[in-house]
């Protein structure tokens, strides 16, 4: 039998995540397999980047030559051999030194998908905008100013603080020369964003990166591997103490935290083995959750919906993720497009419902045909929360909701006319086809002009 000892020398993350929030500790959760010389997975486990991790290699000679694979929440895997200190000990060390870039953005680098290319200056991408809004529990209203602090800045990164209202739905939104118009869910409270360029952008992604913190390496750690599909990492990670007695049981002191616990049940198939009560006090606890509505709807649609009133709570269930907002995590773009297919296959049992079943679905397709990828957070293309946009535009912020109007009008509808494109956005956005009432007509109310910050400003 042989110990392995694994050294995860994280210090630069964890200070660089946690060093300006006074009273805050955290520790990270890293999977790593250990592979003996031809490959054989030998142990896996979870490592913990504030001690280090002991594992005992049973069957395993002095003279045998084993690794470590860490898995990175970016998606990177890297690996190194064990050093042997004696017949029965070994060891292994892995350093934020590998994450290139500046001290300050460590945490972020953890999280965001390694490039090829080198880092592009942020100078590049002209003039970039931001503005946030915040959902009011009926409508999206834009702020007067981007409360924030602790900047931190180098020429190819942005690193800024939050600190929002709580429980209320938020999206910070940005734009420019060459930088298309689009939202990123932010997270209630405190949180930082990183904001840098992306020299490999596609066609669903941006040209800028946006990594976002809550301060919960926990939670988020789960996220970034289930937003990059690596669900045996985690699994792994769902297993480990905090996470698995945390987030994965009926304890709610942080509200977002549960929400991607949730997420992660629904993803790997555990919701079957989990209490329908849970799911329904996430359902109504958070009723400002557009995240809590859309997963109790997910697991309604999954019971199946074959009894009387089945239907109509599903649809109402689904109406309320549209009522509160827009989900906070990319994930929920998948389960957006899960519910959408059922509800898109339902038979309508009445004028009303049919009514309401057609706006539902006009409203999922819209936010999928206006997703792109940023990373874990939740992301779409627009120029207005209510009005998500298939074709990106690029330029200054709009100065009002009739700019926001025709911007979308002129790229989604061009073959209507001036007159009937107002119709269809009150009738199609997701927000004002489930707040609006009954009869109410008109133009949507103008919005003054807010003031926006500009990147070299954050």
């Amino acid at each position: 039998m042989r110990t392995l000892t694994i050294h995860l020398d994280f210090g630069a993350i964890n200070e660089s995540e946690y060093g300006s929030q006074p009273g805050s500790m955290g520790a990270s959760p890293f999977p790593f397999e250990v592979l003996g010389e031809h490959g054989q997975l030998l142990a896996e486990g979870v490592a913990d980047s504030s001690r280090p991790m002991r594992v005992q290699l049973h069957d395993i000679t002095g003279e045998q030559k084993i690794f470590v694979r860490l898995a990175v929440p970016n998606g990177r895997l890297v690996s190194r051999p064990a050093t042997p200190s004696s017949p029965a000990e070994a060891s292994v060390q892995f350093s934020a030194d590998d994450l290139p870039g500046e001290t300050w953005a460590k945490w972020a680098l953890a999280r965001s998908a390694p490039s090829k290319a080198a880092p592009k200056p942020l100078a590049r991408l002209g003039s970039v905008w931001f503005r946030l809004w915040s959902h009011d529990g009926v409508h999206w209203l834009q702020s007067k100013q981007l409360p924030r602090s602790n900047s931190m800045s180098g020429s190819a990164a942005r690193q800024v603080d939050f600190d929002l209202p709580e429980a209320t739905q938020h999206l910070i939104q940005f734009g420019g020369t060459h930088v298309p118009w689009s939202f990123v869910a932010l997270p209630p409270g405190r949180s930082r964003m990183f904001f840098t360029a992306n020299p490999e952008p596609t066609s669903g992604s941006l040209p800028v990166k946006v990594v976002l913190t809550r301060f919960q390496p926990e939670a988020e750690t789960l996220l970034e591997f289930m937003a990059r599909d690596s669900m045996r990492a985690a699994d792994s990670v769902s297993k480990w103490g905090p996470i698995a007695t945390q987030l994965l049981h009926d304890k709610f002191e942080d509200p977002i935290s549960a929400i991607i616990g949730a997420y992660f049940l629904l993803r790997i198939g555990r919701w079957k083995q989990t209490e329908l009560q849970w799911f329904d006090n996430i359902y109504r606890r958070f009723a400002w959750s557009s995240d809590a509505a859309l997963i109790r709807c997910a697991v309604s649609g999954r019971h199946g919906l074959s009894k009387p009133g089945d239907a109509n709570r599903f649809l109402q269930q689904l109406r309320d993720c549209f009522a509160r907002g827009v989900p906070l995590f990319e994930e929920g773009h998948r389960v957006l497009l899960e519910v959408h297919s059922i509800v898109a296959s339902l038979s309508s049992e009445d004028d009303v419902t049919g009514s309401l079943q057609a706006q539902l679905v006009a409203a999922c397709e819209s936010l999928s045909s206006a997703r792109v990828w940023a990373g874990s957070s939740f992301a779409f293309r627009g120029a207005h929360p209510d009005a998500p946009q298939a074709q990106p535009t690029k330029g200054p912020a709009p100065d009002d909701l009739s700019a926001a109007e025709e911007h979308w009008s002129a790229d989604s509808l061009p073959e209507l006319q001036a007159e009937v494109r107002l119709e269809y956005i009150e009738a199609f956005n997701p927000s004002t086809l489930i707040d609006r009432a009954p009869g109410r007509t008109g133009r949507p109310k103008r919005l003054k002009r807010r003031d926006v910050v500009y990147l070299k400003d954050l």
